[in-house]
Formats: C-alpha cells, sequence, structure tokens
C-alpha cells in the first residue's frame, strides 16, 4: 500500500487509519505505515457495517434499531395521509433497508438481538390505527409483508445459491466441502451433498455459510429420509408385529435408523 501510494502521489492520512485485531486471543501485534505506529481500535464501520473486534456485531444492532425507530417516528410525523398502501411503501423504501443493508454479514443468532431487529416491525405496524387491534401476524397479513427474520434467511439461502454456483468472486472450493453419496441414497434432484463444517467457536458456527449450509443439509436429510421411506415403513411393519418385539423398542429402533442418517449426512 506504501508503494502504491508513493507510486501515485496519493498521500494517504495515517491519523485516520486504524487496527482492528480480531478474537479474543489475537496476539495484539503493533502495524506501522511509512514508520508510523497505527492505532488500535475496538470497533470499526466498514462500507456501513459496524464490525467489533468479537464480531458479535451488537453495536451495529443496536445503532440500526435507534436509527429505524427515529425514522419511523419521522414518517408519522411527517406523512398526512394514513393510507395503508402509502405506510407500506415508505416502510419498504425508507425503514426496512436499515434493518436488512448487508444482512449476510452481520445476521443475527442471539435471540435478543432477533427480537431487537423484529421489535421494530412490530412498532411500526402497531402505530397504525386500522391494525392496532390485530395481532402481529395478522398485521403482516394485511400489509403483505414478511417477518425480518424469515427475509434474512431467504437472504442468506440466496447468496448461498449464487457463493455455490459460482456466481460471485468467491471460489466455491474454498468454502464448500462436497462429496458424491453411495448410489442407492443419492438424491433425486442432485448427485452431491454438502458436509457441515467442524466448528469450535460459538461465532464460526454461526457464520453466513455455516448456518446457510445447516439449512441445505436438514434439506438433504429430508431428502434421503424422502428416498429411505419406503424401506423404512416395510421395517416399522416387521418391528411392529406382535409376534416380533415390544413397540417400545421398535420406536427406539426407528429412532436410531433416523439418527444414523443424520450423523451420515453431517
Amino acid at each position: 500500500l506504501l508503494l502504491w501510494s508513493n507510486d501515485w502521489q496519493l498521500k494517504v492520512n495515517v491519523s485516520k487509519c486504524h487496527v482492528l485485531h480480531l478474537h479474543k486471543n489475537n496476539p495484539l501485534m503493533n502495524y506501522y505505515f511509512n514508520h508510523i505506529r497505527l492505532d488500535p481500535c475496538l470497533l470499526v464501520n466498514d462500507i456501513g457495517v459496524d464490525i467489533d473486534s468479537l464480531l458479535h456485531f451488537d453495536k451495529h444492532v443496536d445503532r440500526i434499531v435507534s436509527k429505524a425507530y427515529s425514522r419511523i417516528g419521522l414518517l408519522f410525523r411527517g406523512f398526512v395521509s394514513r393510507n395503508l398502501n402509502v405506510f407500506r411503501q415508505a416502510y419498504i423504501t425508507y425503514i426496512r433497508p436499515l434493518l436488512e443493508y448487508a444482512s449476510n454479514v452481520w445476521s443475527p443468532h442471539l435471540i435478543t438481538q432477533v427480537n431487537s431487529l423484529e421489535k421494530v416491525q412490530r412498532h411500526f405496524t402497531k402505530r397504525i390505527i386500522e391494525l392496532h387491534e390485530l395481532s402481529y401476524k395478522d398485521r403482516l397479513t394485511v400489509l403483505n409483508l414478511e417477518t425480518l427474520e424469515h427475509r434474512r434467511l431467504s437472504s442468506d439461502l440466496t447468496m448461498y445459491y449464487k457463493v455455490f454456483h459460482n456466481l460471485t468472486p468467491w471460489p466455491p472450493s474454498d468454502y464448500f466441502n462436497v462429496f458424491i453419496p453411495p448410489h442407492d441414497l443419492q438424491s433425486v434432484h442432485h448427485d452431491f451433498n454438502i458436509r457441515k463444517p467442524l466448528c469450535r467457536t460459538n461465532t464460526f458456527a454461526n457464520e453466513f455459510l455455516t448456518v446457510a449450509s445447516l439449512h441445505g443439509t436438514v434439506c438433504q436429510v429430508l431428502s434421503l429420509i424422502q428416498i429411505l421411506l419406503p424401506r423404512l415403513s416395510v421395517l416399522l411393519q416387521i418391528l411392529t408385529c406382535p409376534n416380533f418385539l415390544s413397540i417400545h423398542f421398535s420406536i427406539a429402533f426407528i429412532l436410531l435408523i433416523y439418527f444414523a442418517l443424520y450423523i451420515f449426512m453431517f
């Protein structure tokens, strides 16, 4: 970077440059630019996303929630019309994008953060007089809206599909562990499966690609069960025969088979 700035005669303001040390076990090494030490920081805003050293994104969620509440208040004070279509269009144009921008990066897994984001939409729909007495689910139905959690999941799976099918600059081989299942266990839809990576930390277990792969693997398990269901139904009839074994042992055996299939897919 120093050589590039010198070649193009573009000076870098070192006072505005900082170092963000990620993870709690980081050795906290010093970094220098043009022999000037860069000051460390605990939080940095990168293209609209607040990134902290532990990758919790709690500061980012608090900031966008506070900004969304302020904009909701401005919306109800500034609009004379109380038409539902006007409010809906204003919400999905000026407020909801605040809560969904770059959600693939910071999508929360903690219940407190999920509820904090969802309360914004609950608050907005509750302030509409015509919908005040309805439940949250009914309010969403009238306004033709989805829960924010469902929209984040849809966004994650869409991005997951794009990365997997090489529709992004990121090489799929760097993020996916694909294996070919036995011929008799192959799905009717595809001939490959994705293994969920081994996660040693809670942060890694809830990051974008890991969570998306979990949803994809659940779909694979369901497909596998659908393929093996005729065989399992025959086995169930044999095990539940009065002359064979007790019903409790039969149920336990069937659950053991499903558990083995689940472990195989993961």
